[in-house]
């Protein structure tokens, strides 16, 4: 299963009906995806704040999920930062000489306890899971979810739907989306368009308010092979 598009039409912006992704399956130790935990890279700290950058998700490549064209690294760690103004502005870093180095991101506040919750963690507990590929029927509900002009009726028809339009962890292929109209980015490195590689939902397995306190926010991630540059923006409903 490839996890990244390269062909002219994915690069011009996100397209429904790519290849069906992965969605998380049963807890698993050495499982293919870490929920939480920590980015252990120098540099992977808030530039507002000094407080290390909370990691929604680590993906561990070969196996079952794998990158096209040889990304050159052994997993992506979608990394964020809730308690300062990073979440007000596109949020990038790349992998540079084994460490983080942001180069795009909403400056100054924080840390500031009230938001997105009081307490909000210095960093969330690790958990393992295994993934299962999206079926059909779930990319076919997907894409109608994704498509202009899906109404409401549609989102709640039945369980499935409504689970299906709750963001959720999903790693490749054509995630549901809260904004379809507002998904491409392009990277700050080279001007090329960036393929989204990921979307991060609210349960974090660890904290009943969840990454961001909110269960229709959502992160959607975007990678670039060529600059090892993973760009991150926050969308809500």
């Amino acid at each position: 299963m490839i996890l990244w598009c390269f062909n002219v039409e994915c690069q011009r912006s996100f397209k429904p009906k790519m290849s069906r992704g992965y969605v998380l399956s049963g807890l698993h130790l050495g499982g293919e995806v870490t929920i939480g935990g920590t980015c252990g890279l120098a540099g992977a700290v808030s530039p507002n704040t000094g407080i290390p950058l909370i990691q929604h998700a680590k993906l561990t490549l070969g196996g079952k999920v794998n990158l096209d064209d040889n990304w050159p690294l052994p997993e992506i760690n979608f990394l964020y930062s809730w308690t300062c103004n990073i979440f007000e502005a596109d949020f990038t870093y790349q992998y540079k000489d084994g460490s983080i180095k942001i180069l795009e991101y909403g400056h100054g506040g924080g840390p500031d306890d009230d938001f997105p919750y009081q307490n909000y963690p210095v960093f969330f507990p690790p958990i393992e899971f295994d993934l299962k590929q999206v079926t059909d029927y779930e990319q076919s509900v997907i894409d109608k979810l994704n498509s202009p002009g899906c109404g409401v009726d549609y989102k709640f028809k039945d369980e499935i739907t409504k689970k299906l339009s709750t963001p959720a962890h999903h790693f490749g292929g054509s995630p549901f989306l809260v904004d379809a109209d507002n998904s491409s980015k392009i990277c700050v490195s080279c001007g090329n368009n960036m393929p989204l590689v990921a979307t991060i939902g609210n349960q974090s397995f660890s904290n009943e308010n969840g990454f961001f306190g909110n269960d229709y926010a959502q992160i959607v991630y975007f990678a670039c092979k060529i600059c090892l540059t993973v760009s991150a923006l926050n969308r809500s409903s």
